[in-house]
C-alpha cells in the first residue's frame, strides 16, 4: 500500500526479474496512515509488513516511518507478523523501536550498502560470495 497509482507500482515489480513463485502480492493506492485503509488490505493477518523509506529528506521520510508504526500499533485486532522498518537515518531507530515494541526491526540501507561496500574492497573475492548468497538467500525466500 503506498500514496502512489496502482499501475505504477506494479510496473516497478514487473521491471523485476524476481520470481515470486506463487506468491500473491496485491497493491493498494491509499495512504498507510489511516487505519480504516489498513484495516482494507487485513494488516492484522500479514505474515511481515515492511515500511519502506520515503525518496528525498532522510527526516521527513522517518518521520512518516514513525507515523506508519503508530497507525500500524493501532490496530485493535493485533499484527500477526513483524515489521521491518527502512530508516534513513540510524539515530531515529531507537525512537520507532519504543514505539512500535518488539515487533518491529529497524534497517538503514544505505548504512548496510556501505558496510558491505568497505568489506568488499578490503576482502578481495567478497563481493562475488556476497552475490552468491543473495542469490541462494532470493531463492530460499521464495520458496518458504
Amino acid at each position: 500500500m503506498a500514496e502512489r497509482d496502482k499501475e505504477e507500482m506494479e510496473m516497478d515489480i514487473a521491471k523485476m526479474e524476481f520470481d515470486f513463485k506463487g506468491t500473491y502480492v496485491i497493491f493498494r493506492s491509499e495512504s498507510p496512515l489511516i487505519l480504516a485503509y489498513l484495516k482494507k488490505v487485513s494488516v492484522c493477518k500479514a505474515r511481515a509488513i515492511v515500511v519502506l523509506a520515503d525518496d528525498g529528506n532522510a527526516d521527513q521520510s522517518d518521520a512518516r516511518a514513525l507515523r506508519t508504526i503508530l497507525s500500524l500499533t493501532g490496530v485493535k485486532e493485533g499484527l500477526k507478523g513483524h515489521i521491518v522498518v527502512e530508516l534513513s537515518d540510524l539515530d531515529n531507530g531507537v525512537l520507532v523501536k519504543l514505539v512500535g515494541g518488539e515487533l518491529v526491526e529497524t534497517v538503514v540501507a544505505h548504512d548496510v550498502i556501505g558496510r558491505l561496500m568497505i568489506q568488499c574492497a578490503w576482502q578481495p573475492g567478497l563481493a562475488q560470495a556476497n552475490s552468491a548468497l543473495l542469490i541462494l538467500y532470493s531463492y530460499s525466500l521464495t520458496s518458504v
